[in-house]
């Protein structure tokens, strides 16, 4: 069973008792999130076992999604990548 648990006056609730994967799988479970963001704007999934397929799966509901411009670690995925690390694990200089 989903709850809906209000985090803040305002705005931002946790979600507990389904998960990404459920919202993602299911219409009835998709519609129940979809008006507790349109009522609390943020929500919060703990401990969820996110993997790429899952994070698009999930986010596809909720419309159609953006690929990433160039110049992005992203370019031509669904991905925007920000990152202050190179890739050789030096950090980006500032300016």
């Amino acid at each position: 069973m989903m709850e809906v648990i209000k985090l803040g006056p305002g705005f931002a609730a946790e979600i507990r008792g389904v998960g990404m994967a459920e919202v993602a799988a299911d219409e009835a479970i998709y519609a129940a999130v979809r008006a507790a963001f349109e009522e609390h704007s943020v929500l919060v999934f703990r401990k969820q076992p996110i993997t790429d397929e899952l994070q698009l799966a999930y986010s596809r509901r909720f419309g159609p999604l953006e690929t990433a411009k160039a110049a992005s670690r992203g370019e031509g995925t669904q991905f925007s990548i920000l990152t202050n690390v190179e890739p050789d694990g030096s950090l980006v200089k500032p300016g």
